[in-house]
This record gives C-alpha cells, structure tokens and sequence, in this order.
C-alpha cells in the first residue's frame, strides 16, 4: 500500500512539473509514471491506446532530461514530505542543459531562441519547485547544479544570479 501511495504521488508530481518542461507535442498529453511497484524503476508514458512508451523509446534528449528532472524533483518532494525521513534534502545535477547546449557554447548567439525558452523554463521549475518545498515543509531543499551556462541568456537570469555561489571559470576551478 506504501509503494502504491508513493508511486502515485510521483506520477501526480511529476505530470505537474513536466507541463513545464520541454516534451515533443508527441508526448501531450503526459502521462508519465514510475514502475515503484513491479520494482522496475523505469520512467514510463501511458498514451492513448499504446501500452508503455519507455524512457529509452521518447526521442530526444530534451525528452530524457525533463523525465529525469521531473522524477527527481518528485522524489525530492516525496521525502520533504515524509516524517522522519531518512533522505536528506540535496539535489545534484550535472549539465541538465547539455541536450540544448551540445557543445557549451551558446553566448555566440548560436542558440536558438526555442532552446534558450526552454533552458530557462527548465530553470524556472527547479527554482519554483524547490522553493515551493521550502514553503510546504519549512526546510528550503539544498539544489547543486553544475552547468556551462551562466544565466545571463535566460528570462530568469535575476532569479538565476540568487542562487549562483561560485562561477568555476577563469582559472577558478571546481577541481
């Protein structure tokens, strides 16, 4: 009943923040689920008639990176709201913007705006989704992301600079 409860919940949630974020038309309506309860763990979509559309069978990179930043956002939202749990509230992602931004270079004015709407709509979720936490249970959840892009492209570039602690150039280095 627990898995259940739990599986529902990150399907709800996740089909929440996944209106905002970049899917092919293909994939509308979302359907997206989590296979918590037959122990698969796979990201999957119930669309129309067709069974399950699997994470590895949707397309683009834009499609795998949204799947994953909404489960994982989900999941992070799972355990805020669950007393005495033992996972603590950090995030870490690894250039979510890498599929839009293959090369790291998107100051040069090469990207396209579409790409550029939706990094910053990805942005934009993880901001509203983390502080919406924070309100809900009173703990802000800690988001560690490490990206080439700096913000200044975006339409959330002011919300962007908030949460910027360090920028890893010019011979200041991560590692």
């Amino acid at each position: 009943a627990k898995k259940a409860k739990a599986q529902a919940f990150l399907a709800e949630n996740m089909n929440r923040l996944a209106q905002t974020l970049d899917f092919e038309e293909e994939y509308r309506p979302l359907n997206l689920n989590f296979g918590l309860l037959d122990e698969s763990f796979d990201i999957y979509q119930h669309q129309n008639d067709r069974e399950k559309i699997h994470l590895y069978e949707m397309g683009s990179g834009a499609n795998w990176v949204s799947c994953h930043i909404a489960l994982f956002l989900s999941f992070l939202r799972y355990f805020a709201t669950q007393e005495k749990s033992p996972m603590p509230l950090i995030m870490f992602f690894d250039q979510p913007s890498q599929v839009y931004f293959p090369q790291g270079n998107y100051e040069d004015g090469s990207a396209s705006q579409a790409d550029l709407v939706a990094v910053n709509n990805m942005y934009q979720t993880i901001f509203d989704e983390i502080n919406s936490i924070g309100k809900d249970v009173g703990i802000l959840p800690q988001i560690i992301i490490v990206d080439h892009v700096d913000g200044s492209s975006l339409e959330s570039k002011d919300e962007f600079e908030k949460y910027v602690r360090c920028c890893w150039r010019n011979d200041n280095g991560l590692i």
